[in-house]
């Protein structure tokens, strides 16, 4: 399935909108989006989240079935420690 706009238009109108409720301080329009949230917010609470396990479960099988896990926990592995160093180099440039 297509996405009905691409990133950039979906974020540049949402930008316009932004500015133009806050522009116009229109009620109607805070509170439509208000709900719109309050529905995108139930939606997640109550479908996404519980599903998610099930998903990266699928994700974790389909990577043991291709034979790809030690290659990836090693690529995981490398990246940890290298954020790992990172954060102690930007601690010793904070208190030096």
């Amino acid at each position: 399935m297509t996405p009905i706009f691409d990133v950039t238009t979906a974020l540049i109108i949402s930008f316009i909108l932004g500015i133009g409720i806050s522009a116009t301080q229109s009620e109607g329009l805070k509170q439509g989006f208000a709900d719109f949230g309050e529905i995108i917010e139930k939606l997640l609470a109550t479908v996404i989240i519980p599903l998610l396990p099930f998903y990266i479960l699928g994700v974790f099988m389909n990577i043991t079935a291709s034979g790809e896990v030690f290659k990836i926990l090693k690529i995981f592995a490398m990246v940890f420690v290298i954020i790992i160093i990172m954060h102690v180099i930007i601690i010793i440039i904070q208190y030096l």
